[in-house]
């Protein structure tokens, strides 16, 4: 909980400093300048898929790391960041003399510096992971965040263009390394135990397939839909794509990184592990089912109000919203999943049900794409989400011995809670009894978001906001 309360304060910050500096990139920036940036980040995300090979989680989830093994993993991370900075400066050099553009070669040649950059951060970062010194990370993303925002409004204030929104980007690695190192000090080696890299890249490599796939599906949706049925289709799908996710995407994100070294550490008590899994699904399923199936209720008024500036400009993008946002809730309460698999040293687990999914997705988008327009591209996306189940609970009864009823105990409080707000949805909102005003949106959320919490509540007789009130108390009295 404490944990989690640090990312979620770190969550709200960043959003507000990205907002920020989206603002100011938007008013001082044409759309060429920023076309710019956008094409040479286009190049930097794929690359950065080959950045760590897994190797972060490889060495956190080492049950005993020796001094050997971790600047073994250090080496292996430095000679990959100086590879992948090369290729970067390679790809801006081609681009420059090829005739892609000397402004793009220039813009991915400074961001191409990241790779080695962000390296040299690798022990400090290793250390207070395995130590879950949830503050201290937390504070290292803040100071990069500053760092991003601070240099790239500036420069770009002062007509440095998009030299200013790259610029922000290594500004922001550079702090976030110098950051690491003053929180936990250590001194860089370079050390080679052979044995121990082959067990790093073993176990990396399957966390780098499984970090590939879901890159791949995540973006196939898209650039098929982009491809074959045109920049309006997409324009509507990807809205709705990206709102239907944000919030779960941003819980997940957070889950992950609080989750993943505490299950590292408790590895060889099963039962331990079993019970962290139980109650961290318990919250998790909480919060994706009052998201998703809040925005599901309230999507008309959140298209026109919010998202449309009082006008049904995105109403084509409205069933898909709803369709992605089943996706959303399934996806978010698989999530716990994820990080419990990789640190008991299973990320095979993981691996299996991504691929699946991708299969699934991959081969269903065209078909459904013509039967169903974006529509059935939603549809084809969460049937294979739901797919990954197929792999996963068995897992969960093989590994720790989960039932079925015990996953009940844990999801049941918040589908129940979720039920009764779509029966609210369907008395209320469905026939047109709500409009498309402010008050309805807003009375509406705090109607379903009350009785979803107070359903909950009593579901589970209180403990859970017991626990909530018990961790904030424990906190204060801290010296």
């Amino acid at each position: 909980m404490e944990g989690l309360s640090y990312g979620v304060t770190l969550k709200i910050i960043t959003v507000v400093l990205q907002t920020v500096t989206n603002l100011a990139v938007a008013h001082y920036l044409s759309s060429t300048e920023y076309g710019v940036v956008a094409f040479a980040l286009v190049y930097i995300n794929f690359l950065t898929q080959f950045g760590d090979i897994g190797l972060t989680s490889a060495a956190v989830q080492r049950e005993h790391l020796s001094d050997d093994s971790l600047y073994t993993a250090f080496t292996i991370k430095l000679v990959l960041g100086l590879l992948l900075g090369l290729i970067g400066a390679g790809i801006a050099y081609a681009l420059a003399e090829g005739g892609g553009g000397r402004s793009v070669g220039g813009v991915l040649a400074i961001l191409s510096a990241n790779f080695l950059i962000s390296s040299l951060g690798f022990l400090p970062q290793t250390r207070l992971t395995r130590n879950l010194d949830y503050r201290s990370l937390a504070i290292v993303q803040l100071v990069a965040t500053l760092a991003s925002t601070a240099i790239t409004v500036v420069l770009v204030m002062n007509r440095f263009s998009y030299w200013g929104v790259a610029l922000g980007y290594t500004g922001a690695t550079l702090a976030s390394v110098l950051a690491f190192n003053l929180m936990a000090p250590t001194l860089p080696k370079l050390r080679m135990d052979v044995m121990t890299g082959m067990s790093f890249m073993m176990f990396g490599g399957v966390m780098f397939s499984t970090g590939f796939l879901t890159f791949a599906i995540m973006n196939a949706d898209n650039f098929l839909v982009g491809w074959l049925a045109g920049q309006a289709a997409l324009g509507n799908y990807a809205l709705a794509f990206n709102w239907s996710f944000v919030a779960t995407l941003q819980i997940l994100g957070i889950l992950v990184s609080v989750l993943f070294p505490l299950y590292s550490k408790i590895q060889s008590d099963r039962a331990q592990v079993k019970a962290l899994y139980l109650k961290s699904l318990q919250y998790t399923s909480m919060l994706v089912v009052l998201l998703n199936v809040g925005l599901f209720c309230l999507a008309p008024q959140f298209l026109y109000l919010v998202l449309g500036g009082g006008s049904e400009k995105w109403f084509p993008a409205l069933t898909t919203l709803r369709i992605l946002c089943v996706d959303g809730l399934l996806l978010g309460v698989i999530a716990p999943i994820f990080p419990m698999a990789v640190a008991i040293g299973k990320p095979g687990i993981a691996l299996r049900a991504i691929a699946l999914a991708a299969v699934i997705e991959i081969s269903s988008l065209v078909p459904a794409l013509k039967i169903a327009n974006i529509e059935g591209v939603a549809v084809a996306v969460t049937i294979a989400c739901i797919s990954q189940y197929i792999v996963y609970v068995p897992a969960l009864r093989k590994e720790l011995g989960i039932v079925w009823r015990e996953l009940a105990m844990a999801v049941g409080p918040s589908m129940v809670g979720g039920c009764l707000m779509l029966a609210i949805w369907a008395t209320t909102f469905l026939h047109g009894a709500a409009e498309n005003s402010w008050i309805a949106l807003a009375g509406g959320s705090l109607l379903l978001g009350t009785c979803f919490m107070v359903t909950c509540g009593i579901l589970t007789r209180w403990s859970m906001y017991s626990e909530i009130a018990a961790v904030v108390r424990e906190r204060r009295m801290r010296p």
